[in-house]
């Protein structure tokens, strides 16, 4: 049984090989490197490379340029940036609830202002004397 399976690595590594200088046999020269391409120039399917062959996969994700490592640590970079975003919008989210606090707070008072000073330019019973500043005459 290991006869077999060694005979099936190095019909992989022999299809690997031709694919990555582009000769394939039963691929097209023009097909890029990838694991179904590797499988199809060695007969095999692709599934058969990711469950028994987990280094040959790794190898061909490698040489394209999309290692597991690669690819974890480029995903963990792009959480690490997206959580540092999340943080600075928060903090701006804080920042402008404190802001509508302040201006619903001053907005109350200039209504009760408003209300005061129709009142009074409303009553009967008060009049209006202009205002003259002290040193003007």
């Amino acid at each position: 049984m290991s006869n077999r399976k060694d005979d099936t690595r190095k019909t992989l590594e022999a299809a690997f090989a031709r694919v990555l200088r582009g000769r394939g046999r039963k691929v097209s020269q023009d097909r890029k490197l990838s694991i179904s391409a590797v499988a199809d120039e060695a007969g095999l399917s692709a599934a058969t490379i990711h469950n028994r062959y987990p280094d040959i996969a790794e190898t061909i994700r490698a040489e394209v340029g999309k290692s597991t490592k690669a690819q974890r640590n480029k995903k963990h970079e792009e959480l690490r940036e997206a959580l540092a975003a999340n943080r600075r919008l928060r903090e701006a989210i804080k920042d402008l609830e404190a802001r509508i606090v302040r201006l619903a707070s001053e907005n109350a008072r200039l209504l009760t202002e408003n209300a005061t000073l129709t009142a009074i330019v409303d009553a009967k019973n008060v009049s209006l004397t202009p205002f003259v500043r002290k040193g003007t005459s």
